[in-house]
């Protein structure tokens, strides 16, 4: 077991890199507060590698447009080399993004009015997905960005409520939205299927690694939805308290962090391991890329690794 420290707040958002080298992390005061900075990890060395200041008079050094400037959430692809962030500017909120080889910022042009819902990146970390809401609230869009181009093509318009949480398949082939209410996979054929039941305003979600499966965290409950029928199957035996969940590679053991400070792993069908680290309460899990670690981020910056054996 292994104990790093990023920052002195919250740690969202765990994941590691693709070659498991690196493990990043967005550090927040508390679990409703802005983001502040996002964090890199060297996992090999046991250290810090490098930390962003999102705060204002942070990225005010570092940019010459916009005004007076809140921040936001903070999304980082995959590989870590992106980093966009929600920014308040007057009445508009508008996407930021910041590129690690470049270390500089780059405002994304919206339409004014503009409001940014959710953010994710496709597993190559060579597209953004985004949902915003347009119209004063009447129009939602979901649009991807190539990165590489920055050229950007809307993806799905839909007018029946702002999508609040995006998730993307592994293969890139299905994107998961949830709503206040209702969940949707848009499959790259353009086609839409809508989860019938009604699902919490507060959820996660997470293909399966194989990407025929939707995991939803919905309030205390978590489903399994083969993204066609019209109901998703509720996972057993799972307690009250939960805050992320992740898969490990081969998609047969999960994590879920939990508010009463423990991680817990499991199948499909029941718990097969426990553990308090002493982190309080976890805010974020990730499994390595080779299945064969586990990392869990709580309050005050800390971190621990694991190695899974069960």
């Amino acid at each position: 077991m292994r104990h790093f420290r990023a920052g002195k707040g919250v740690v969202n958002a765990l994941t590691f890199t693709p070659c498991g080298r690196t493990l990043h992390c967005v550090e927040s005061k508390d679990l409703h507060a802005p983001h502040e900075a996002v964090h890199w990890l060297d996992v090999e060395r046991g250290q810090l590698a490098r930390t962003l200041d999102l705060r204002e008079d942070a990225w005010r050094q570092a940019v010459s447009y916009g005004g007076d400037a809140e921040t936001g959430n903070a999304f980082v692809s995959p590989d870590g080399r992106w980093v966009a962030v929600e920014r308040y500017i007057g009445a508009d909120v508008v996407l930021d993004l910041w590129h690690a080889d470049a270390n500089k910022w780059r405002e994304l042009d919206l339409i004014e009015g503009s409001v940014v819902n959710s953010v994710c990146f496709d597993s190559t970390s060579s597209l953004m997905l985004f949902s915003i809401s347009t119209d004063g609230g009447a129009t939602h869009d979901i649009e991807r960005v190539e990165l590489t181009t920055f050229n950007r093509v809307p993806t799905y318009r839909d007018t029946s409520s702002s999508v609040c949480s995006l998730c993307l398949s592994a293969s890139g082939d299905r994107l998961g939205a949830a709503s206040f209410g209702s969940a949707s996979v848009i499959f790259s054929s353009g086609k839409l299927v809508r989860l019938a039941m009604e699902i919490a305003d507060e959820r996660t979600l997470r293909f399966h690694p194989r990407g025929n499966e939707l995991a939803i965290v919905d309030g205390d409950r978590v489903f399994l939805w083969d993204c066609q029928s019209p109901d998703a199957v509720q996972v057993p035996d799972v307690d009250d308290g939960i805050t992320d969940l992740t898969f490990a590679p081969d998609g047969e053991l999960w994590a879920l962090g939990y508010t009463d400070g423990t991680v817990r792993l499991r199948t499909r069908e029941r718990e097969v391991a426990r553990f308090d680290w002493g982190i309080g309460r976890v805010a974020s899990v990730a499994f390595a890329p080779d299945g064969l670690t586990c990392a869990a981020g709580g309050e005050n910056g800390q971190i621990v690794l694991w190695d899974v054996d069960v």
